[in-house]
């Protein structure tokens, strides 16, 4: 019960999260505020990871192969934050930025390290990169249309 009580809590702060990004984008019509942040994997990312903590509060059971999907999707997020901040003295950034990129991959490492299965086996590779690969292709593709 409380694994799908903190699910909720971080499905919650990962849309709160997109939110306050949103809103620090400056004004542009939705449509294009809306395309600008489906550009980036950190956005994209942390709404699947709402999306699955929002599943999990419901009574999902996530597999371990998933899980740890998941994890390793925003420790990317976190380590490209971490690049950016050590190559750079002075980072501005607001609160959504640092949740996104810092405060959600904290939760769900926490939250995979306390309640996550961790079974996965080597014929779950597939499952495991998935997502950062089609984030690659769409980025590609992206790239070509603009």
């Amino acid at each position: 019960m409380m694994s799908r009580f903190v699910a909720l809590l971080i499905g919650t702060f990962s849309l709160a999260a997109l939110r306050g990004q949103f809103d620090a984008l400056p004004y542009a019509p939705l449509a294009d505020r809306l395309w600008a942040m489906a550009g980036f994997y950190t956005v994209l990312t942390t709404l699947g990871v709402a999306g699955m903590m929002f599943a999990v509060a419901k009574g999902w059971r996530m597999s371990g192969a998933v899980a740890a999907a998941m994890l390793g999707a925003v420790v990317l997020v976190a380590a490209a934050y971490v690049v950016r901040f050590w190559a750079s003295a002075a980072i501005a950034s607001g609160w959504a930025d640092y949740a996104l990129h810092l405060g959600v991959p904290l939760a769900v490492g926490l939250w995979w390290w306390r309640f996550a299965d961790k079974t996965v086996k080597g014929r779950d590779l597939p499952q495991l990169i998935a997502w950062p690969a089609i984030y690659g292709l769409y980025a590609l593709l992206r790239g070509a249309l603009a």
